[in-house]
C-alpha cells in the first residue's frame, strides 16, 4: 500500500476569497465618475461565512471530522471632509474555527482517508484601513494605510494613486502604486504539532 501526503487546506487562500467580497459592497468601490467627495456620508456592513462539509467518518484516519468554519465582519464608513477631500476607514474582523487537515494516506481504490488534528483551531485576525482623497476638476488622489494582525502575523501596507479624467471625461487613467511589509511568526502548539508522515 502507498502513502502519499497532500498539501493541507489553507485557511489563508480561503479567508482571502472571502474578504475579496469587501469590493461588492457599497462604498467599497471608488466612484470613477466622481471629481468631488461624496455628498452623503456612506456606511456599509457585509457579513459573509464560509463552512466547509466535515470529513467522512470511514475515511477519517485520526482527529476531528469538522472541517474550516470562518465568519467575516466588514464595515466601512465613508465620508466628505470639506469640499475637496473625502475620508474612507474600514474595519474588519474575522474568525476561525475547525480542525486542520495533517496528511491523507492512500487507501486504494481511488480513495484517500484523511488524518486530521484533533483539537479545534480557533484564529482571529483584524484589518483596519483608512483612506484620504483629495479631489481636482480633471481627476483625483489618493493615499490609503492599513494594518493587518492576527496571532502569528502582522502586516503594514500603503497605497497612492491617482486618477486623470481626459476627453471630456469620456477617458479615464489611473496609476497607483503600492506596498507592504509582512511579518509571520510561526507557532507550534497541540493543535498543530509538526507533522508526521508514514513511509
Amino acid at each position: 500500500m502507498s502513502k502519499r501526503a497532500t498539501p493541507k487546506t489553507s485557511a489563508a487562500s480561503v479567508v482571502a476569497a472571502l474578504t475579496s467580497t469587501a469590493l461588492t459592497l457599497p462604498g467599497y468601490i471608488p466612484d470613477a465618475e466622481a471629481d468631488t467627495p461624496p455628498e452623503k456620508a456612506k456606511f456599509s456592513y457585509r457579513f459573509s461565512q464560509y463552512d466547509e462539509e466535515p470529513i467522512e467518518r470511514d475515511r477519517l484516519l485520526m482527529g476531528s471530522p469538522e472541517r474550516y468554519e470562518i465568519d467575516v465582519h466588514q464595515l466601512r464608513l465613508e465620508t466628505a471632509v470639506g469640499n475637496k477631500f473625502s475620508l474612507a476607514i474600514g474595519y474588519q474582523r474575522e474568525f476561525l474555527t475547525g480542525a486542520s487537515p495533517w496528511y491523507t494516506w492512500d487507501a486504494g481504490n481511488g480513495k484517500a482517508d484523511v488524518a486530521m488534528s484533533g483539537a479545534s483551531i480557533s484564529e482571529a485576525r483584524t484589518d483596519v484601513s483608512t483612506e484620504l482623497s483629495y479631489y481636482y476638476d480633471e481627476g483625483q488622489i489618493g493615499v490609503s494605510l492599513a494594518t493587518s494582525e492576527e496571532n502569528d502575523y502582522e502586516s503594514q501596507s500603503w497605497g497612492l494613486s491617482t486618477q486623470r479624467a481626459f476627453n471630456d471625461n469620456h477617458t479615464r487613467v489611473t496609476v497607483s502604486v503600492s506596498g507592504s511589509d509582512d511579518d509571520v511568526f510561526p507557532t507550534l502548539s497541540h493543535h498543530n504539532p509538526p507533522q508526521v508522515i508514514p513511509s
